[in-house]
C-alpha cells in the first residue's frame, strides 16, 4: 500500500466528515433562537448567572453557572425544585459557549456583539442546579491563541459587560479538536513516508514488510506465569501470542468472551514481567475506563483525560486528582489556594446590595497578581505532572487524547488499542506516531483488540449518503485512480484492514463466552465465528426462570422465542411524505410497525407477570421511528398500546447500534420490516444483526415477518464483511435457523390476540 495515497485519501475523508458535522451544527445554531434551542432541542440553557470561579487543572478557570434566582422565583418553583435547571442535553465533556443573553427585541448587531464577548470552554460538571465550565487558554474562541492569558481577558470582558440584571446562556458548539489531531497524524505520517523514515512497525501496517512470526521459544503457555489463574485456554493463548509477537498482534474478541480480562493480563505481563512501558488507548472514554477499573491499585497507572468525561471510579488515577492528592502535588497546593482567593475578589460582576464592582486600577492590579500566580502555578504543576508521568508504568487515554501536549517527551514500548473495530484508523495512528521524533522513537509493538464482525465506527456523512439524502458539506473528492487496497471509507478500520492484509496468522480468537445461553449463541457462532464459540458452563443453560423470584412459565423457560408475523396482518407503516405543515416530515427514512409494538408490549406483560424485573429487560430495534412508537407505548400518556403511566418506565429502550457493547438478561428485538416486496433495507447488514442477536444473556425474543426477512437472499446492495457478502444470505439463514434447526419457540399470533395481549386481557 502506498502510504502517501493512504494519507491523502484519509485526509479527504476526514475533511468531508468534519465539514458535514460543522455545517449541520452551524446551520442549527445560526437559524434557531436561543429559546428554541433550549426548549425544543435541549442544546442551550438560558437565564444563568455566575455563582463562583476557581482554578482547575493547568491553571484554567472554572466558572460555576446557576439559574438566576429571579427567574426561578418567577417560574413559581419552590422546595426541591427551586433553582433546578430546565431539561437539557448538555453533558460533562461538551464544548460550549457562554454568552450574555440578548433581550427579546435586540437587533442582530447587538446579538453579534454579545457573541463576540462570549467565552468558549468544556463542561466539567453538571448537577440539577449548576453547570461548571472550564475556560481554556483561547478564552473567547476556544483556540490556544492570543497568549496564555487570553482567557483572563475574555472572562474580564464578559464580567465588565454585564450588569446587575444581565443573564447568561450556555449553548453546545461543535468540537473539531479530534479532527485536528487526526489530520495532524496523517500529515505527520505522510512527512515520514516522503522522508523515508517509516519504522518497521509502520511498514508492516502498510504491508511493505511482513510481520515476524511469534517467538515461542521462551514464551509459551507453559512458561508464562499468569497473574489471573481463572483465564481460560483461549485467553491464555491470546496473551502468550501477543507477548511473543514482535511487532503486531490482533485479539479477536466476539461478544462475551472476556476481552477486557485478557487485556488486563496482557498489560500486567508487559508492565511487570517484561518491564515495558505501555500506552493503552480506545476510541471512547468508557472503553478505556473499564480497563483502568480492573487494573490493580499497586500498578502505577495514570489516566489522561478531562475529569468530566471519566467514570467516578477512575478519577483517583486521573491527572486532575493526582495533582491534588499525590506527594508531588504538595508543591502546587499553596499557589492554587492563593489563586482561588484572588478569584473570589474578582468573582461576581456585581456585589450584594448594589455595590459597584471592582474597577479601574484596583481591578487591573488584581488581574496582574492573578496572572503572576498562575504563571507560578503552571510552572510548579508542570513539574508535578512530569513526575507523575515519569513514574507511571501504564498511561491510559482515548486515542485522540494521546495526541495532547501532556505526553510530549514521554516514550512507550508497546501500544494497546481496545475496541479497535470501533475506531477510525486515523485515530489509531495518533498513539502509534507518538514521540516518533523524540528520544528512543515511537512504539515498536502494537496490539489491537476488537471484533470486526460487529458494527464499525459511525460515520455520519456516509450514513446520510446511504439514505439518499442531499449531501451536506459538499461532494466528497478523493484522489483519482485509487488502487483497491486504499480504503475509501472511514468505516474501514485498521483492525479489519490488517486482517485482510496479513491474514489470520496475526490474529488470536477468544472462543469461550460468558454471556449467552448456548442456543442464543449458536447461530452467530455458526454463521460468523466458524462455529468455534463455546458457552461456559456457568451460562450454557441458564434461563430466566433461574433468576430469584421468577416463576417457571413458557415465557421464562425458553431461551429463544420468535414471533413470526408472516401473513400480512402486521405490515410496516409507510413513512409520511409530508408533515402537518405540508413540508418534508422529519425522519421520513425511518420505518415503523405498530403491530409489532403490540407484540412487544404483550410479551413484556408476560415476563413481568412471571416476576422478571423491568431492569433486566431491554427492547431494541434498528429503526428510530419504531423506537419512538415503542417509547410512546411504554412511557406515553396512557393513549399508547401499553397504557403509559410509567408502567414500564424501567425497561430499557434503545437502537441496535446504541446497544453495542451492552447486555441484558432478556432482550426483545423488533425487526419492523414486513412488506409484499420483501425489502429489508439496512437489515441486510450482518454486523448489525450480529450485535442484535448477541445482547441477551438468558432470553432472546425476536419479533418479525419471517416471510419478508427470508425474501432477500441474493446479497444485493452490500460489500463484503469478513469474507461474506454484506447481508448476503445471513438474514435468510437466521430466519431459517429460528424456524427450524435452532429449536426456537416459534409463535404465530393474530392481530386480535396481540391487541388483547397488549392490553393485559390474555
Amino acid at each position: 500500500m502506498d502510504p502517501t495515497l493512504f494519507t491523502s485519501t484519509q485526509l479527504a475523508l476526514l475533511a468531508h466528515e468534519r465539514n458535514h458535522e460543522l455545517i449541520t451544527t452551524t446551520a442549527l445554531l445560526s437559524t434557531l433562537s436561543p429559546s428554541v434551542l433550549s426548549r425544543q432541542h435541549g442544546l442551550a440553557i438560558l437565564n444563568l448567572t455566575i455563582a463562583s470561579q476557581r482554578t482547575g487543572l493547568g491553571g484554567n478557570t472554572l466558572i460555576d453557572l446557576e439559574l438566576d434566582s429571579a427567574v426561578s422565583a418567577k417560574s413559581g418553583a419552590s422546595g426541591d425544585d427551586a433553582g433546578k435547571l430546565p431539561a437539557h442535553t448538555i453533558r460533562p465533556g461538551d464544548i460550549v459557549r457562554v454568552e450574555e443573553q440578548a433581550s427579546g427585541g435586540a437587533k442582530r448587531k447587538v446579538k453579534a456583539e454579545l457573541g463576540e464577548r462570549g467565552l468558549e470552554g468544556v463542561v466539567s460538571r453538571v448537577t440539577e442546579g449548576r453547570v461548571t465550565v472550564a475556560i481554556g487558554k483561547g478564552g473567547g474562541n476556544g483556540k490556544s491563541t492570543g497568549g496564555e492569558d487570553a482567557d483572563i481577558t475574555a472572562i474580564d470582558k464578559l464580567l465588565l459587560s454585564t450588569s446587575a440584571t444581565s443573564r447568561l446562556w450556555v449553548v453546545k458548539v461543535s468540537n473539531d479538536t479530534t479532527y485536528l489531531r487526526m489530520e495532524r497524524a496523517m500529515n505527520h505520517l505522510n512527512t515520514l513516508s516522503e522522508a523515508g523514515r517509516l519504522g518497521t512497525l509502520h511498514r508492516i501496517l502498510f504491508g511493505l514488510e511482513t510481520p515476524s512470526p511469534p517467538d515461542h521459544t521462551a514464551l509459551n503457555i507453559n512458561t508464562v506465569e499468569f497473574f489471573d489463574d481463572t483465564l481460560n485456554e483461549s485467553q491464555r493463548a491470546a496473551v502468550v501470542f501477543s507477548l511473543a509477537s514482535p511487532e503486531v498482534a490482533l485479539i479477536h474478541g466476539p461478544p462475551g468472551t472476556g476481552k477486557t480480562q485478557t487485556l488486563i493480563e496482557l498489560i500486567l505481563q508487559l508492565a511487570l514481567r517484561q518491564n515495558k512501558r505501555v500506552i493503552v488507548c480506545g476510541p471512547s472514554n468508557i472503553s478505556v475506563d473499564n480497563l483502568v477499573l480492573r487494573l490493580p491499585s499497586s500498578l502505577p497507572v495514570v489516566r489522561l483525560g478531562h475529569p468530566a468525561r471519566l467514570l467516578p471510579g477512575v478519577l483517583a488515577r486521573s491527572l486532575d486528582v493526582l495533582t491534588t492528592t499525590s506527594e508531588a502535588a504538595e508543591i502546587v497546593k499553596d499557589v492554587r489556594k492563593d489563586m482561588d482567593a484572588k478569584l473570589s475578589q474578582l468573582n461576581a460582576p456585581w456585589k450584594a446590595g448594589g455595590k459597584v464592582r471592582l474597577k479601574g486600577s484596583a481591578r487591573k492590579e488584581g488581574w496582574a497578581e492573578f496572572r503572576a500566580l498562575r504563571r507560578e502555578f503552571r510552572e510548579r504543576e508542570s513539574r508535578c505532572l512530569r513526575e507523575l508521568l515519569r513514574t507511571s508504568k501504564v498511561v491510559v487515554a482515548t486515542l485522540h487524547g494521546a495526541g495532547g501536549g501532556l505526553l510530549r517527551g514521554e516514550r512507550f514500548d508497546v501500544g494497546i488499542i481496545d475496541e479497535g473495530s470501533q475506531a477510525l484508523e486515523a485515530q489509531c495512528w495518533i498513539p502509534i506516531l507518538h514521540n516518533i521524533d523524540g528520544p528512543g522513537g515511537g512504539i515498536g509493538k502494537l496490539v489491537i483488540a476488537g471484533d470486526h464482525l460487529q458494527l464499525p465506527p459511525t460515520v455520519k456523512s456516509e450514513s446520510i449518503s446511504a439514505s439518499n439524502k442531499p449531501a451536506v458539506g459538499g461532494k466528497l473528492k478523493l484522489p483519482p485512480n485509487l488502487p483497491k487496497n486504499i480504503p475509501t471509507s472511514l468505516t474501514t478500520t485498521m483492525f479489519s484492514r490488517l486482517l485482510t492484509l496479513h491474514g489470520e496468522g496475526i490474529k488470536m480468537l477468544l472462543t469461550t463466552q460468558y454471556r449467552m445461553h448456548e442456543k442464543i449463541m449458536a447461530f452467530p457462532s455458526l454463521a460468523l465465528y466458524g462455529n468455534k464459540l463455546i458457552a461456559d458452563e456457568s451460562v450454557r443453560a441458564h434461563l430466566l426462570r433461574d433468576l430469584p423470584g421468577v416463576q417457571d412459565t413458557e415465557d421464562t423457560r425458553e431461551p429463544v422465542v420468535f414471533y413470526d408475523t408472516q401473513g400480512g396482518d402486521f405490515p410496516e407503516a409507510a413513512p409520511p411524505l409530508e408533515d402537518d405543515d405540508g413540508g418534508r416530515a422529519l425522519g421520513t427514512e425511518s420505518k415503523s410497525n405498530p403491530g409489532e409494538v403490540l407484540l412487544v408490549v404483550m410479551h413484556l406483560r408476560y415476563l413481568l407477570n412471571a416476576g422478571v424485573r423491568m431492569e433486566d429487560v431491554a427492547v431494541i430495534t434498528p429503526y428510530t421511528a419504531q423506537l419512538g412508537l415503542i417509547s410512546a407505548a411504554l412511557r406515553g400518556d396512557g393513549s399508547g398500546a401499553g397504557g403509559g403511566g410509567g408502567e414500564f418506565e424501567n425497561v430499557e429502550l434503545g437502537s441496535i447500534d446504541g446497544f453495542q457493547g451492552r447486555e441484558k438478561e432478556v432482550v426483545i428485538l423488533s425487526l419492523v420490516r414486513s412488506n409484499e416486496e420483501r425489502e429489508t433495507g439496512f437489515l441486510r447488514e450482518e454486523r448489525r444483526l450480529n450485535v442484535a442477536a448477541t445482547r441477551a444473556r438468558r432470553a432472546l425474543v425476536v419479533v418479525g415477518d419471517g416471510e419478508t426477512l427470508r425474501g432477500r437472499s441474493e446479497g444485493k446492495g452490500g460489500g463484503k464483511v469478513g469474507g461474506k457478502e454484506e447481508g448476503g444470505d445471513f438474514l435468510k439463514r437466521w430466519m431459517e435457523w429460528l424456524d427450524g434447526v435452532g429449536e426456537a419457540d416459534v409463535r404465530y399470533v393474530s392481530m386480535d390476540e396481540a391487541v388483547q395481549g397488549a392490553e393485559g386481557l390474555l
